[in-house]
């Protein structure tokens, strides 16, 4: 899975964060719940 999560990161438009960044604080959220508490909240609508 990680080889694929960091392809698909490699692909953001040039306008975004580095995909490194973007992919620390994927992981961050993931670790500390928000990750989850996101998508929660979006499977509400």
């Amino acid at each position: 899975m990680r080889s694929r999560t960091v392809a698909i990161g490699r692909m953001l438009p040039n306008d975004f964060l580095r995909w490194k960044t973007v992919y620390h604080y994927f992981r961050q959220w993931r670790k500390d719940g928000t990750w989850q508490q996101i998508h929660e909240r979006l499977r509400l609508y």
